[in-house]
């Protein structure tokens, strides 16, 4: 056995790892300072919002758009007459049950009551 390996300290697991991460906080503290002073070194340049592409898209031509016909005319989602003429005019039309149910959507009311409603007018 030679002299050196005589005389050299015993490191352990511990001791080991201590100088580890002590190596390695340093390390990160001088990379850290080194980013630092670049982006510090570096020359800044004006922001400018980015605007739509010209096409609209990244890149390549514009998709084409496929044609359609003119939608229809939009419909009122309710007659203009009231509701006790329109369930009149079923009536006289023959068309009491579809009455009723007018009558029930347009009120919330039960069957036994818009049946009431229906036969009263």
């Amino acid at each position: 056995m030679s002299v050196w390996l005589a005389e050299a300290p015993n490191f352990g697991v511990v001791e080991l790892l201590v100088i580890l991460v002590v190596l390695a906080v340093v390390v990160g503290g001088v990379a850290a300072l080194v980013i630092v002073i670049v982006k510090a070194a570096r020359p800044t340049r004006p922001i400018h919002p980015m605007g739509p592409p010209p096409n609209g898209f990244a890149s390549g031509p514009a998709p084409q758009q496929p044609t359609f016909a003119a939608p229809p005319a939009a419909q009122p989602w309710r007659s203009q007459e009231d509701l006790a003429t329109r369930v009149r005019r079923l009536k006289q039309e023959g068309r009491t049950d579809q009455a009723i149910h007018l009558v029930i959507g347009e009120t919330g009311m039960g069957q036994s009551e818009a049946t009431q409603f229906v036969n009263g007018l």
